[in-house]
């Protein structure tokens, strides 16, 4: 992703479900926090806007809460040094949950429980999410590109994709499974000026390695046992249009100079051809896998990496979108309900705050996955917290941190630029945001020094 000037997030409250659910995505930054003063939370303030406003220029109004089973006394917010927050609510009579535990009195929220999102339910009401929201909205007229939510994170992907589809390149998806790597590329080409052109998919990791040669590039007549007919291939039948190649990373090391060839000349032969064909497409790649660290091991070609990686894309995982899981659960669940001619439930009081604070390791494709079997399982027009939980089972575990190789990486990248993350993020292929959550996940503040 593009490396650009990023403002600092600060505290902030997203609405995860509310009595209206029209109101749910809405959002208000508490900036106070940051800068020493109370915030206060309760059926009169603060005032929640939508994420995106109306139109260029405008500004959406700002609305309390309001909801009547909510007390007019505040839950109070002090900030409470290094990045913490202190959760007071001594002096209403409102029932607060936080994180699925009652609080009566005092709850302290530290800096890396507010960094993933801390949930919050109101009066068995209404359900917020406490965290770090970046204070630059979306601009107006940002096309969804057929995502679902107003996440920083899903802000910028939407952002660059915006940036580059226009832009006859090759792009790089990253992320790990089930984070939407195909939904970006084919919004990527339909936002180009190859819309009118096929958009095909080849999942590199289900073709057998003796047969990748000619799954890609095609094979003439007789070119092998078994070819009685001329087959035209990946890059033949996207012609015209865009090709993902999806699970990058399984290439066999022996197809990828082909590929390179592509990127460089624009050119193919067939498998058993003598005649160079013309290739008229957009290659957009995608891995969950550490391909640089791929390239050190001597498994992935370093010249086809490198032209891959110019224009990356990094897809966060669930996990950093909690403010999105209740918005993209009703959109995923009004799609399983049509596809099963059943009416789509709603989603009822706790169940937004469940699968706001699941880790959902296998991201999208999992949430997808549990709600179906939810919604066939349910009784009723809801789907409640217990219509879940058999499904989710224990808690998921975050998956663990990246290999020692990708941190000493991050590291000699810093060092080589004495400490300036913008400069390093633009080192090593990846977005300013991803630098800065590497960098925290790897311990590497102050190496050698970092500054913004």
């Amino acid at each position: 992703m593009g490396v650009s000037a990023a403002t600092p997030p600060v505290p902030g409250l997203t609405i995860l479900f509310h009595p209206d659910l029209e109101r749910v995505g809405e959002r208000v930054l508490l900036p106070q926090l940051g800068a020493g003063r109370e915030a206060r939370l309760s059926r009169k303030e603060p005032g929640f806007s939508p994420p995106q406003p109306p139109s260029p220029g405008g500004a959406a109004t700002a609305r309390p809460l309001a909801d009547p089973y909510l007390s007019r006394v505040p839950v109070r917010l002090l900030p409470a040094g290094t990045g913490a927050i202190r959760l007071l609510c001594d002096e209403t009579r409102m029932p607060i949950v936080v994180g699925g535990v009652p609080v009566a009195g005092e709850r302290l929220i530290g800096a890396a429980e507010l960094e993933r999102g801390v949930v919050l339910m109101l009066a068995h009401r209404v359900v917020v999410l406490l965290h770090l929201l970046d204070p630059v909205a979306a601009p107006a007229g940002l096309p969804a590109f057929g995502m679902i939510g107003d996440s920083a994170a899903l802000v910028d992907v939407r952002r660059e994709v915006q940036r580059l589809a226009p832009l006859d390149v090759a792009v790089m998806l990253r992320g790990e499974t089930g984070t939407g790597k195909e939904l970006v590329a084919r919004a990527l080409h339909d936002a180009s000026r190859r819309a009118g052109g096929p958009f095909l998919a080849i999942n590199l990791a289900a073709v057998p390695a003796q047969l990748a040669a000619a799954e890609l590039f095609g094979a003439a007549r007789g070119a092998f046992t078994g070819a009685e007919r001329a087959r035209p291939g990946y890059f033949g039948l996207a012609a015209g249009g865009t090709l993902l190649l999806d699970e990058i990373g399984e290439i066999p090391l022996a197809i990828q100079g082909k590929v390179l060839r592509v990127l460089e000349e624009h050119t193919f032969e067939r498998v058993g051809g003598g005649r160079t064909l013309h290739a008229d497409l957009r290659l957009v790649a995608a891995t969950n896998r550490d391909l640089q660290r791929m390239v050190e091991e001597g498994r992935f070609r370093g010249d086809l990496y490198f032209r891959l990686a110019v224009f990356p894309i990094e897809l966060p995982p669930l996990r950093e979108r909690a403010s999105d899981v209740p918005l993209l659960a009703r959109h995923l669940l009004a799609g399983i309900a049509r596809r099963h001619q059943l009416p789509a439930p709603r989603l009822a009081e706790g169940t937004a705050e469940l699968l706001a604070s699941q880790a959902w390791p296998g991201n999208v494709r999992e949430l997808a996955n549990v709600l179906e079997r939810a919604l066939i399982l349910a009784d009723g027009p809801e789907l409640r917290p217990a219509d879940l939980q058999p499904l989710l089972g224990a808690p998921a575990a975050v998956p663990p941190p990246a290999s020692a190789g990708e941190r000493d990486r991050l590291r000699r990248a810093l060092i080589e630029v004495a400490g300036d993350k913008r400069r390093a993020a633009g080192l090593l292929g990846i977005s300013y945001r991803a630098l800065l959550r590497k960098v925290k996940e790897h311990d590497l503040e102050g190496v050698p020094r970092y500054r913004g």
